[in-house]
């Protein structure tokens, strides 16, 4: 099974695979540093005795490493890319997905296995990982912030969609009557400031990056 460790603050993930899957190893692995030239990502990588295997970022690159796997997700990179080779069932489950949940585990506070194998087979638009986790709000922030990023979407689109998403989470929090029209946004703001869940960190989270 694979194995993360950090060292010397750079990002340092270890992996063990079986012999006969050494080239299908390097080939992925491959794929991962061609990749990772679009975004300055500079991964290492470094074939051991045994089939072990280590990948490893500069630690002033591992925020392009971060924008890389979220790439690779957006834009199906790894279904794709599984295309191209034979068995790509075997070689999703026994290669690419032990690499690629070992690299969105290491990178962010939650992954979703069940989720990242639907992607690798059928290219479903699934969330994989991230660090927000499940809850719905603070998820649909981090994905916009990331085609935002990505540059899959405008400034605009981007301040347009985020006004809209904290817009229904406060309603919702405050429990208006559908239907009804709703308040302008800074009153809306001014409302919620008077209750306790303006405090938690998931609004804090989405408040203070939009602002930014």
């Amino acid at each position: 099974m694979p194995n993360a460790v950090t060292r010397a603050a750079d990002v340092v993930v270890e992996f063990a695979f079986p012999n006969e899957l050494s080239t299908e190893v390097r080939d992925f692995l491959k794929f991962l540093r061609k990749a990772g030239r679009k975004f300055s990502a500079q991964i290492s990588v470094r074939e051991g005795r045994g089939g072990q295997w280590t990948l490893s970022v500069p630690f002033k690159n591992s925020w392009s490493l971060d924008t890389l796997l979220h790439d690779l997700v957006f834009h199906r990179g790894l279904y794709y890319y599984l295309c191209t080779v034979s068995n790509r069932r075997q070689i999703a489950a026994s290669v690419v997905k032990p690499i690629f949940e070992e690299l969105l585990s290491e990178r962010f506070s939650v992954a979703f296995p069940v989720s990242l194998r639907k992607h690798l087979i059928e290219g479903s638009d699934d969330w994989v990982g991230g660090n927000f986790g499940r809850d719905g709000t603070a998820q649909k922030y981090e994905i916009l912030f990331n085609e935002f990023n990505l540059k899959m979407i405008s400034g605009y689109e981007f301040i347009r969609n985020v006004d809209d998403l904290l817009t229904e989470f406060m309603l919702f929090q405050l429990s208006h009557p559908k239907g009804t029209k709703s308040p302008k946004f800074n009153v809306l703001v001014d409302m919620c400031a008077k209750r306790t869940f303006c405090a938690t960190s998931v609004f804090e989270s989405c408040s203070t990056k939009c602002i930014r």
